[in-house]
């Protein structure tokens, strides 16, 4: 992200980070946010704090139902224009 989504600065810090963290929070998504998310219903966004501190965002695939502090962990799948970070359950922190 180019700032701050709460604070607008353009100040930032770049840590390096295993990938490994626990959700924080999540929203499972049933109805469609657009037109393009329609086949991928329902699907989960968490807020994932990582081991190493900062939170992001990503969709969990989990095969178990989902809770606040379930292991997670990085994933990376390539579409044609772009790299998405998803989370999956991590099987060393369930």
């Amino acid at each position: 992200m180019p700032r701050c989504p709460w604070c607008a600065t353009r100040t930032f810090e770049q840590v390096e980070s295993a990938g490994r963290g626990v959700v924080y929070s999540f929203v499972t998504a049933h109805l469609a946010v657009s037109p393009g998310f329609g086949a991928d219903l329902p699907y989960t966004v968490a807020t994932v704090e990582l081991d190493e501190g900062p939170r992001v965002l990503g969709r969990v695939e989990s095969p178990l139902p989902l809770a606040i502090g379930t292991g997670v962990v990085a994933q990376f799948r390539d579409h044609p224009s772009w790299t998405e970070l998803y989370f999956a359950t991590d099987p060393h922190r369930t």
